[in-house]
C-alpha cells in the first residue's frame, strides 16, 4: 500500500495486491485498488502519479499486467493504458471473489 503526504496530511493512496494463477497465461499480475485522491489535488497528476509508482512497483517485482476494478473512473484508467475486458479474465483467485452486482468494469494494462 502506498499512501502520499503532503504537511502530514494523506492527500492519497493506492495498494497492490497480487495474484501468481492467471489462466489467460500471464505471468504474474497485480491489482491496483483503493486508489483515491483528495478532491482538493485531482487535477495535480497525483492520481497519475500513483497510478505509475505502482505500475513500476509491479513491473520490478516481475508482474507482467496490472488490472483495475472500478465503477466510476473507467475513464481515468482508460486515459492510462488499461483497456477493457471481461470479469472472466480476472485471475481465479480475485474472479472467485467478483461481486456481479457492483457491475464493477475490469480493465488491465501491460506493464
Amino acid at each position: 500500500f502506498v499512501v502520499v503526504e503532503r504537511d502530514g496530511m494523506v492527500i492519497g493512496c493506492a495498494g497492490l495486491q497480487i495474484f501468481d494463477d492467471d489462466h489467460e497465461g500471464r505471468a504474474k499480475v497485480g491489482e491496483l485498488y483503493c486508489l483515491a485522491v483528495d478532491p482538493t489535488y485531482r487535477e495535480s497528476g497525483r492520481g497519475e502519479a500513483i497510478v505509475e509508482y505502482i505500475a513500476d512497483r509491479a513491473r520490478g517485482m516481475g508482474l507482467s499486467h496490472l488490472f483495475v476494478l472500478t465503477t466510476q473512473t473507467a475513464h481515468f484508467f482508460r486515459e492510462r493504458g488499461f483497456h477493457p475486458v471481461r470479469w472472466t479474465e480476472l485471475p481465479p483467485e480475485r474472479r472467485a471473489r467478483y461481486d456481479k452486482r457492483r457491475k464493477s468494469k475490469v480493465l488491465f494494462r501491460e506493464l
